[in-house]
């Protein structure tokens, strides 16, 4: 069973969106990885995009993991991990 190794909550099966192109690196990277690691807000697909790659993957997703991302994101506007 997929547990969330920060919050013990039973992790969900959800569709995640893919982004392409470079992201930019702003240190939230390493905030995310800490503080909401199960969050899987999107997936970082690459930098050259076909038009057949996919938009969306599957992924094991903390709803707790989410609220957590969602408040620190408002707290935290400068970050742009989109």
């Amino acid at each position: 069973m997929n547990i969330c190794e920060l919050h013990g909550t039973k992790l969900k099966r959800k569709k995640v969106p893919i982004h392409y192109g470079m992201p930019p690196y702003d240190g939230a990277w390493a905030v995310q990885e800490q503080l909401f690691p199960n969050a899987k807000s999107y997936f970082v697909g690459g930098c050259v995009i076909d038009f057949d790659d996919p938009s969306y993957q599957n992924a094991w997703v903390c709803e707790e993991c989410r609220e957590a991302e969602a408040l620190w994101r408002k707290e935290n506007d400068s970050f742009d991990t989109d």
